[in-house]
């Protein structure tokens, strides 16, 4: 059996400077998981490039309950991501401005380390024990060979290192394969800066290098994928793996406000939580950029206040962005729709699952998407989604969706309103969406052994 290697260079980057994941971290460590429950942890491993070892190294997953996997913190630990990383950071924010109670709680927290207190970090979430692993690591110089799988699932152009690494092991007779989520800063430049563009350009063609197999998150991205290395006298097969329509990772404890102690300020927003879940509201899930479209979404929730007195809060959940200033002077100026609107900012994925369980239903009016990770989680909490009408997102909801043209105010407004004044039809859908079957992530990680031939794997309905 081929031993499949799931690169997370920038997995581990991304957890080295932000302490919650997004979508993208997410996906690789339920497709982690999946891949140990079809292979066995004695056949699945992580590699990844250490810019301080500047070595590209490997990790094995043998006697790792997939469960834990599934969790971005466990797998980011078992890369030498530990507790400092996270804790320290969420301190930052809940302490900014107070430097005597965040050197304070740091020094608390080094002491239990050095103790390995493993108590006090469990109750965090944290597994000291996976920290271990780190002795375990091997060069993947003299690791690698023949037959071996490397699986690419996140964009490593903020790892310029890898395209040489990756290089050096398919000269050992490795397959690379590359799973592209999106071509925006290509196709969409006025979504990031030229600077973006340029980099994000040059590692999309440095991946021709180094991959034997292109995969598409979409038939949309696929179909980009292809236009763009054709322009640049490319032929190569691309072979689109559609993502999930699933829930967040079970919360491991089983009682979510208790867990939400991992998110910045909310160590001690649970009342403001309850509070939330006790209105009804109208949720967004994503990054606050601009590609998101939040600006319309506001001024579309301004034009329904206009009109109607009961109308839901509208909660937007997810990081800040870039490119949103006139979003964030609209909020400002209008001081937040009165207080209809409520910003949720770098939710846990704890906090995100009750924000998706109590919500009347979901919007997602982006103006463009690889995939649309939000739209399917919805559909799998049961809950209605309006959605724009472009890009790949008709492929994550289907009819199942509620569909608006992002590109207008009214539009949005009026596929809104469909779903706030029309309950019976609200609560029909509802029971369409829960009776409808949806695209696992085992289903996911199964299409994606099939495409990289382990012969072990079954292509999914």
């Amino acid at each position: 059996m081929s031993r499949l290697f799931i690169d997370v260079s920038s997995f581990r980057r991304h957890f080295t400077s932000r302490p919650t994941p997004t979508g993208i971290q997410r996906m690789i460590a339920m497709l982690t998981a999946c891949s140990v429950r079809r292979l066995g942890g004695k056949n699945v491993f992580l590699s990844f490039y250490d810019p301080n070892k500047e070595e590209y190294l490997t990790v094995d997953l043998g006697g790792h309950d997939p469960t834990r996997l599934s969790d971005c913190r466990y797998l980011a630990q078992l890369v030498g991501i530990g507790p400092s990383v996270f804790l320290y950071k969420q301190l930052k924010r809940k302490y900014a401005g107070r430097f005597v109670a965040n050197v304070l709680h740091r020094t608390k927290l080094h002491y239990r380390r050095m103790r390995a207190d493993r108590t006090f970090f469990a109750k965090l979430g944290i597994d000291l024990d996976s920290l271990a692993h780190a002795s375990h690591y091997r060069s993947m110089d003299g690791f690698a060979r023949a037959g071996d799988v490397i699986l690419l699932m996140d964009a490593g152009w903020d790892v310029p290192e890898l395209e040489t690494a990756l290089l050096r092991v398919k000269k050992r007779g490795a397959t690379v394969v590359s799973l592209i989520h999106d071509i925006i800063p290509i196709s969409h430049p006025q979504f990031v800066s030229k600077e973006a563009t340029r980099r994000f350009e040059e590692w999309l063609i440095g991946t021709v290098n180094y991959s034997t197999l292109f995969l598409a998150n979409s038939v949309n991205t696929g179909r980009a994928l292809v236009t763009f290395l054709e322009t640049r006298g490319v032929k190569i097969e691309v072979k689109p793996v559609p993502l999930a329509q699933e829930k967040l990772p079970s919360v491991a404890s089983g009682n979510a406000l208790r867990d939400m102690r991992l998110t910045q300020d909310a160590l001690d927003a649970s009342d403001a939580v309850q509070c939330l879940l006790s209105q009804k509201y109208v949720l967004f899930v994503g990054s606050r950029d601009i590609r998101k479209n939040l600006l319309r979404l506001a001024q579309a929730w301004d034009l329904l206040r206009a009109e109607h007195t009961n109308l839901p809060l509208l909660v937007i959940a997810g990081g800040k962005g870039g490119g949103n200033e006139q979003f964030d002077d609209f909020m400002e100026k209008t001081s937040y729709l009165d207080d209809k609107v409520r910003i949720v900012d770098h939710p846990s994925d704890e906090l995100l699952d009750l924000l998706y369980r109590h919500c009347l239903f979901t919007v997602y009016p982006s103006l463009f998407e690889g995939w649309g990770l939000p739209v399917g989680e919805s559909l799998s909490y049961g809950k209605c989604v309006v959605a724009s009408n472009t890009s790949s997102i008709p492929e994550v909801a289907g009819p199942l969706g509620i569909y608006c043209d992002p590109t207008s105010v009214e539009s949005i407004a009026r596929a809104a309103m469909k779903l706030i004044a029309d309950e019976p039809m609200r609560i029909s859908l509802e029971n369409t969406i829960r009776g409808t079957r949806l695209r696992s992530w085992q289903n996911v990680c199964d299409d994606l052994l099939k495409a990289t031939a382990h012969p072990s794997a079954s292509l999914s309905q």
